[in-house]
């Protein structure tokens, strides 16, 4: 009775630890969309916090700690790698959530006149405008966007009583039509370092997603939300 104890308690390990590399190994999503219960997958690539990083580094200062090791991909590096995760799927989409344009000395040059070229060869669809995205002061974020290949995205933020950026951008990606849009929390010009920001207002960020939202719903788009922290999708058929 013993020997067939151990073997039991043996196959049970074994059939857990299969289970285990299974569930590791294999998205149970794409056996999903094999099997024909999805119809696509639409794959989302985001940076986030990229601060000005144009080259690798190994570093620790900034905004980080000496008790953490932090690594610098740099802009490069990332695109390397979005390269091939676009090659496995082109059906994606490219996001950044914000804080690109300042943070090192080679973003302080011109105020970020090499980040916005690098930026611009990145290929992303769409960014939202971050809170040190206004380091530089208000007029220079409005200058960037106009430099930029690819609209920065802010439904809440709003200077003179106009929209100071797009609210939404719509796409589509794998035949399926996606609105994305973003918001920016309305503390940025509270604790940044913005200057005179003269006009500028930001509304409360779940008025604007609720209008946005209406908007994109009547154009028959799923709601794709950005802001500084999360990314979401909303459904409705």
């Amino acid at each position: 009775m013993k020997k067939y104890t151990n073997l039991i308690v043996l196959g049970i390990l074994l059939a857990a630890a299969a289970i285990y590399l299974t569930a590791r190994t294999v998205n149970l999503n794409d056996v999903l969309l094999g099997i024909g219960y999805f119809d696509k997958k639409i794959s989302l690539i985001n940076t986030g916090d990229v601060h000005g990083h144009l080259v690798y580094e190994e570093a620790n200062g900034g905004y980080y700690t000496l008790d953490e090791v932090n690594v610098q991909m740099g802009l490069p590096l990332v695109k390397g790698i979005v390269n091939e995760l676009r090659q496995e799927n082109p059906d994606s989409l490219f996001i950044d959530s914000g804080d690109m344009f300042h943070g090192t000395n080679e973003a302080n040059i011109d105020e970020a006149k090499g980040v916005v070229e690098a930026a611009n060869l990145m290929g992303y669809d769409a960014m939202v405008l971050g809170n040190h995205d206004l380091d530089f002061g208000f007029d220079r974020a409005e200058a960037i966007r106009a430099e930029l290949k690819y609209p920065i995205l802010s439904a809440n933020t709003w200077r003179d009583g106009k929209p100071a950026f797009d609210a939404y951008k719509i796409v589509t990606v794998g035949g399926k039509k996606i609105g994305i849009f973003g918001l920016t929390v309305p503390e940025s010009l509270s604790n940044m370092n913005v200057s005179d920001p003269k006009g500028v207002q930001f509304e409360d960020p779940a008025k604007s997603a609720q209008k946005v939202i209406a908007d994109l719903q009547t154009q028959r788009s799923m709601p794709l939300f950005f802001s500084r922290t999360w990314a979401t999708i909303w459904t409705r058929s």
